[in-house]
C-alpha cells in the first residue's frame, strides 16, 4: 500500500493476503508473432485480484505482446535473483517491477539507465517520488504500525506512539516485524531506527530483539499472522487502514484496524520499475520496454493502483480529493522521513544488524 502528503509494496497490496493463490500472469496466448516482455516482481503484485492481474492484460491487448511476470519473492529475493542471473551470464527478465529506493541502491550493478530517452509523463510525477534516472516511480507508501484495536482492548493495552515505546515489556511477543535482509518494509524499519537513534541504534535493537513475536521473511507473512490475531501490532503501511475501511463498506462506527504514527516521524517508500542490464537485445524488446514504463505512469494504471494495490499514486494530476474517502480519512503524518543510504552502507548496516540480533 506500499503512500507519499503522504508520499508505497512495496505497499505491497493488502488485498494479496486474501488471495487464494499467487502465480505468474500471462493472459495472451503464446504466439510467435508476439514480442514477449519478462518481468521479475514480488509475490503480492501477482496476487489474484491484485494490480498485476488488472494491468498486464491491458498492456498485452494495447501493444499486441505477451507479458510473462515471474513471482520472485520479496525485495531481497529479487535482488538475489538478479545477481545470480548476472553471475550465470543468463538474463531471464527484461524488467524488474516493485523495487524501492533502497533496493535500487543495492541492485544498480544489475540494472541499466535510459540513456537520453525519458518516459512520456515522467515530468508529471510528484517531485518527492524522483529517485534517479533509470528508476521509474510507480507508487509510494508511508510506513506505520497497524494496530488491532479489538485485540488491544482485550489485552488492556494502548497502542505505542514512539519507537522507544516498543521496548516496553508490555509489548513482549505482541509485535510482528519483517526481516530487513529479505523484506523492503523490514529494511525501512531498520533504516528508520538508524536515522532516529544514530550511534545508539544497536542498544535499541539489543532490547527490541526480545520483544517481537516473530521476524517474517516478508510483509505477506507478517500481515497474515496479524490478521490471525497472533499479535496486536504489525509493521505495515498507513493505507492498510484504508483497505480495511473500504472492505467494511458501512460507515465506520468502530475502526478495528488503525494506523499508528510515531512521534519521531514516518518513513516512506517509493516503488518503481527498472530495466535489467543487458536484457533488452532487440529493437522490439527495447521499444516494448519503453512503452511499459510509460504505461505504468499513465492515468489508467495510477487510478487502478489505488484500489487494487492500496498504495498512493505518483501522478500529480491525481490530487488528494480524487482519492477514496478511506484514503482521505487516513492519519496525516507530521514528519516524513526519507531513509536512504548508499548500497554498501546498507550492506554494512545489515551485517551489523545480523550480529546484534542473532
Amino acid at each position: 500500500m506500499k503512500a507519499r502528503w503522504y508520499l508505497g509494496c512495496h505497499f505491497c497490496a493488502v488485498a494479496s493476503i486474501f488471495s487464494a493463490a499467487i502465480s505468474p500472469i500471462c493472459q495472451a496466448e503464446a504466439r510467435d508473432d508476439k514480442t514477449e516482455l519478462v518481468i521479475y516482481t514480488y509475490d503480492a503484485f501477482l496476487a489474484r485480484g491484485g494490480l498485476g492481474s488488472v494491468i498486464f492484460p491491458l498492456f498485452e491487448k494495447k501493444y499486441h505482446c505477451r507479458v510473462r511476470a515471474l513471482a520472485s519473492g520479496e525485495g531481497g529475493q529479487i535482488l538475489a535473483r538478479l545477481q545470480l542471473d548476472a553471475q550465470r551470464g543468463k538474463r531471464v527478465a527484461h524488467l524488474v517491477l516493485g523495487i524501492d529506493q533502497n533496493l535500487w541502491e543495492r541492485a544498480k550493478p544489475w540494472l541499466e539507465g535510459w540513456g537520453e530517452w525519458e518516459p512520456k509523463g515522467y515530468s508529471q510525477l510528484l517531485p518527492e517520488s524522483f529517485v534517479e534516472r533509470g528508476f521509474l516511480p510507480l507508487d509510494y507508501g508511508i510506513f506505520a504500525i497497524m494496530a488491532d484495536q479489538e485485540f488491544l482492548n482485550q489485552l488492556h493495552l494502548t497502542a505505542p506512539n514512539s519507537l522507544s515505546d516498543l521496548m516496553n515489556p508490555r509489548w513482549k511477543r505482541n509485535l510482528i516485524l519483517e526481516d530487513p535482509r529479505t523484506s523492503t518494509p523490514g529494511l525501512a524499519f531498520l533504516l528508520l531506527t538508524k536515522k532516529i537513534f544514530g550511534t545508539q541504534v544497536w542498544n535499541f535493537w539489543s532490547q527490541l530483539k526480545g520483544q517481537w513475536l516473530t521476524l517474517t521473511p516478508g510483509w505477506n507473512e507478517a500481515y497474515g499472522l496479524f490478521l490471525k490475531k497472533e499479535a496486536p501490532l504489525v509493521w505495515s503501511y498507513i493505507t492498510s487502514q484504508a483497505y480495511h475501511d473500504q472492505a467494511q463498506q458501512d460507515p465506520v462506527a468502530f475502526r478495528r484496524y488503525t494506523a499508528v504514527l510515531f512521534q519521531e516521524g514516518q518513513p516512506y517508500q517509493i516503488e518503481g520499475a527498472a530495466w535489467v542490464k543487458g536484457a533488452l537485445q532487440t529493437e522490439q524488446e527495447k521499444q516494448l520496454a519503453r512503452h511499459f514504463l510509460e504505461f505504468l505512469i499513465s492515468p489508467e494504471v495510477q487510478q487502478a493502483m489505488i484500489r487494487t494495490h492500496w498504495m498512493l499514486p505518483v501522478l500529480r494530476s491525481i490530487g488528494s480529493t480524487e482519492l477514496p474517502k478511506s484514503y482521505q480519512d487516513l492519519p496525516k503524518p507530521t514528519r516524513l522521513i526519507r531513509t536512504e543510504l548508499k548500497g554498501q552502507q546498507i550492506e554494512d548496516l545489515l551485517s551489523q544488524w545480523g550480529r546484534v540480533v542473532h
